[in-house]
Formats: structure tokens, sequence, C-alpha cells
């Protein structure tokens, strides 16, 4: 994921109410509301534009009026956001105390124990490696206490 595409979709969070962005020097990102009120399923409807699978609607396809295959891909598509639906973003940080160093997320206490200023944290995923771009200040599920 580039930094580019996080910050896009950062501000698509924000603009719907799941994070509040905090500007300058010691600011970042953190969750708006409670994380067991943010459904996974609902997030991505909201996120995704076209979720239908192929667009034939603006193609020529000659197959589309006996086309079965953009109803499978419907169905499907459909089914993943119903299972999607099932989880809440708590429901996905159970295990955050070891998703945190993966994801390159420093606690605050660390930082002042580094002598350290909070500032921050971003980190853009490769295939190859996890590159951090930016130092992030939370604790674990988004709050900032710096």
């Amino acid at each position: 994921v580039s930094q580019s595409h996080m910050v896009k979709v950062i501000g698509q969070l924000a603009k719907l109410g799941y994070v509040q962005t905090i500007r300058g020097k010691n600011g970042g990102i953190r969750l708006a509301v409670s994380p067991e009120t943010i459904n996974i399923g609902e997030v991505i409807e909201q996120l995704e534009n076209y979720l239908d699978g192929v667009d034939c609607t603006t193609t020529s396809c000659q197959l589309l009026p006996c086309c079965e295959l953009k109803k499978a891909l419907i169905e499907g598509m459909r089914a993943f956001i119903d299972t999607l639906r099932k989880y809440t973003l708590a429901d996905l940080m159970v295990n955050k105390n070891q998703l945190i160093p993966l994801l390159a997320i420093v606690r605050c206490k660390q930082l002042s124990q580094a002598g350290l200023q909070p500032a921050v944290v971003a980190a853009a995923a490769t295939e190859k490696y996890l590159q951090v771009t930016q130092m992030v200040a939370f604790d674990g599920i988004g709050n900032r206490h710096c």
C-alpha cells in the first residue's frame, strides 16, 4: 500500500467519522468511535465505489444480454460483504499486542523512555518488506496519548 493511497483512505475514513486526524508536528490519527461499533462490512461498502465485481454497464460486451458471470460475481461479492458484516474492528484486534510491532506502531511510553518526541506514524507495506515511512505513536487501538 503506497503512502499516498493510505493518506486517501485515512481521509475517507475521517469523512465517514471513523477516525479523527490531528495536524501538526505531534499530530496523527485516532479512532473517533469505539472499535466495537465499527462494522468491517459496512466500512468496506462505504469505501468501495463499485462492489459488483465487474462493471459491465460501461462496456459494449456482446454477451451482456445472456451473461451469467455478472450474476455470479454479484452473488459472490454479496457473500463476501455479508461475511465481513459479522465482524467489528474489535473482533480483528483480539491479538493487538502481537499486531503492534508488526505494524511498526511505537507506544508513547516507549518514545518518552527513549527520549524521543512523539511523531506521526505511517507504515507502508509492499510485497517484499514493511517500509516504515514515518514514526507513529498510538496505544494500540488508535488513540494517541501524547
